[in-house]
């Protein structure tokens, strides 16, 4: 049940091979998820990962169940009216953002941001954070980067 990405893979194989000492300019998002692995992890090693980064779809933040897309429709280009409708996806609502909860709605059908405007708020509160420092990885907490 770990939150896990792709970009983990670095630190992960980095550990797996006994090398501690990753570049700071290097997998600046990567988390040594070994511990989840190896079933010894305690807590949960990442409990959120921005998962899009263009421009043009916008940023996207996973924390914990919940996902939020900051724009209103993380679409690179609109689909097609019958894909749309072939899969069940809900028309284009009004809202600036998009908000899902994993747990209940993994198919990303029932935008919540209206609901949980406080959630909102503290999901791109924390998606700034990420941005402006310009790494999430926790060996890169207390290093004095450009």
């Amino acid at each position: 049940n770990a939150l896990i990405s792709q970009i983990d893979l670095m630190a992960t194989f980095a550990a797996v091979v006994g090398y501690d000492s990753l570049p700071d300019d290097q997998a600046e998002d990567s988390h040594d998820m070994l511990p989840e692995l190896q079933g010894t992890a305690k807590t949960p090693i990442r409990t959120s990962m921005v998962h899009s980064t263009w421009e043009r779809t916008g940023f996207g933040l996973r924390h914990q169940n919940w996902s939020l897309i900051d724009k209103k429709t993380g679409y690179a280009r609109k689909p097609a009216e019958d894909w749309t409708a072939r899969h069940n996806y809900p028309p284009e609502d009004d809202f600036v953002v998009e908000l899902y909860d994993f747990a209940q709605d993994p198919g990303q059908r029932e935008n919540l941001a209206q609901s949980y405007p406080e959630l909102v708020g503290a999901m791109q509160t924390l998606l700034q954070k990420i941005r402006d420092e310009g790494h999430s990885a926790p060996r890169l907490e207390h290093t004095d980067r450009p």
